[in-house]
């Protein structure tokens, strides 16, 4: 798996929280995610979940982003919403 951005690759390691974070945000772009979905979409048990798995997901998805191709708010987080930055959408 990878994000491709102006023809350049950035890969995402699959079956991680990453993954799963740009699987649900890329899969519906329009949608606004709250925290306990992608915690969900994570397929944790209610015992492994920990709130902060997507914004660390998030942190390390656009910290790739941003070493890779300069961008470095592809995805947003507001009050734990999580989504994907509206100008990138085309």
């Amino acid at each position: 798996p990878a994000i491709i951005i102006n023809d350049k690759e950035v890969k995402i390691p699959y079956a991680t929280n990453q993954f799963n974070l740009c699987k649900a945000v890329f899969g519906n772009t329009k949608k606004r995610w709250e925290n306990d979905e992608l915690l969900d979409k994570f397929g944790l048990s209610t015992e492994e979940k920990v709130k902060r798995q997507p914004y660390d997901a998030m942190v390390a998805v656009n910290k790739k982003i941003e070493q890779e191709i300069g961008v470095n708010d592809l995805i947003l987080c507001e009050n734990k919403t999580f989504r994907v930055n509206p100008k990138y959408l085309q």
